[in-house]
């Protein structure tokens, strides 16, 4: 079950779609490397930050294969292009 703040994701929502899409996928990752039963007596706050290291390297990692040339050269009608630009992210 996953719980969430109705006003973050409506945050998210309001500043595109997209944000909304990998706030989903970054917890369905740490569901799929089990990160919340791994912690074993690791200190918890250290363990969290490196457990969403892993994460969004990965979801950036996705984003590179998916346009490896840049967002600039991928049709405008890609979310991830919208996305990358209102945030101000250059590759």
């Amino acid at each position: 079950m996953i719980y969430y703040y109705p006003d973050y994701v409506c945050d998210l929502y309001q500043r595109g779609r997209v944000h909304v899409n990998r706030a989903y996928l970054h917890m369905v990752l740490h569901c799929l490397f089990c990160h919340m039963d791994t912690r074993g007596k690791r200190e918890t706050d250290l363990w969290n930050l490196a457990c969403d290291i892993a994460v969004e390297s990965i979801l950036d990692d996705m984003y590179v294969k998916m346009y490896p040339y840049g967002a600039d050269t991928v049709s405008p009608g890609l979310v991830w292009t919208a996305a990358r630009k209102a945030d101000g992210v250059k590759r």
